[in-house]
């Protein structure tokens, strides 16, 4: 079963270009420094899913030694803007074809539910261990000949079987913006909660109350421009997870033409998500987001048009798509 694993791995990177060039780089990096590095995250995942995406490259990378030496390095050899984030002194490369995480493998410390972690440098093991769910578990270590696969948490399995399933019992006490992200990769993956995830994560919608108003709405808002929101509706109500949402949160996606959805801005995206909200509310969660003056403006647009429908005022506007869609939820 390893070396089919393997075969499919060599498989994906030799039709991936980009990705075969970062771990070319990776394996001639280690020929002159003591350091491990491996793939982890979403990519593995997507491997194990034949799941190939032609965008640009979208990597998490985890490292185990001198991660400035390395970043700087792959930054220079990509001609790429790099960001440095000390509080988890974290580094972001990216350029037209690249999009690079790196961390340091590590330990995390949440003092009390929905704080941000406290970290110490520390293994791979330890590392995978502090993610969310098992799929997300699964590391490839970069070596100087052959490739080695991390599974701890059996995420390969879980990705055979179609499973949501969490590392450990504290994981959505620790992190409750871990209940939105495992929602959404159930609903796009077209997977289900294992047992006992299931149960912890209908017990946890308590701890929703002690994460900040920005990461709430942030998760919310990444919901929001998921491409198949009208599944993730349909995926919320057959499952009963609409409580872990605002109240009437996307409850008009079904009335909105998918084209105009699709090439919709952020800001028509939220107002439609929030529809039956009051403006003051739909204008809080922009505050709470820290959006510009400009997108307030656009809402407080959108909502005069929908005041002007219900008082059977005559409409001359351009964006007839925007004004028909609005009929429609009313």
């Amino acid at each position: 079963m390893l070396n089919k694993h393997k075969t499919l791995i060599y498989k994906f990177i030799q039709s991936n270009p980009h990705l075969d060039y970062i771990i070319s780089f990776c394996k001639k990096f280690k020929i002159n420094n003591e350091i491990k590095i491996y793939i982890v995250g979403g990519t593995i995942r997507d491997i194990f899913m034949s799941i190939s995406n032609s965008k640009k490259l979208d990597i998490d990378v985890a490292i185990y030694g001198n991660i400035e030496h390395f970043s700087e390095r792959l930054g220079s050899h990509l001609d790429a803007k790099i960001q440095h984030t000390k509080q988890f002194n974290a580094y972001h490369i990216e350029n037209d074809d690249y999009s690079i995480d790196i961390t340091h493998t590590r330990k995390e410390n949440y003092p009390n539910s929905g704080d941000l972690p406290l970290y110490e440098d520390s293994n791979i093991m330890t590392d995978l261990k502090r993610r969310d769910i098992s799929i997300n578990s699964i590391a490839l270590e970069i070596g100087k000949d052959e490739h080695n696969i991390i599974d701890p948490y059996n995420g390969i399995k879980d990705i055979n079987d179609k499973l949501i399933r969490i590392n450990h019992h504290n994981s959505f006490k620790d992190d409750p913006t871990r209940i939105f992200r495992c929602i959404k990769f159930a609903s796009r993956l077209n997977f289900k909660f294992e047992k006992k995830s299931l149960i912890q994560l209908k017990k946890s919608s308590k701890y929703l109350n002690n994460i900040s108003n920005y990461r709430k709405n942030n998760e919310l808002k990444k919901i929001i421009q998921n491409e198949m929101i009208q599944e993730f509706f349909v995926f919320i109500n057959k499952f009963n997870f609409t409580n872990f949402f605002p109240k009437n949160f996307i409850n008009k996606i079904p009335m909105i033409d998918k084209k105009f959805w699709d090439k919709s801005s952020i800001e028509e995206k939220i107002y439609f998500s929030f529809f039956e909200d009051d403006l003051d509310s739909k204008l809080l969660f922009f505050k709470d987001l820290g959006l510009s003056k400009q997108s307030k403006e656009k809402i407080i647009y959108i909502e005069k048009i929908k005041q002007r429908i219900l008082n059977d005022e005559l409409i001359v506007e351009n964006e007839q798509e925007l004004i028909s869609n609005l009929y429609h939820c009313l």
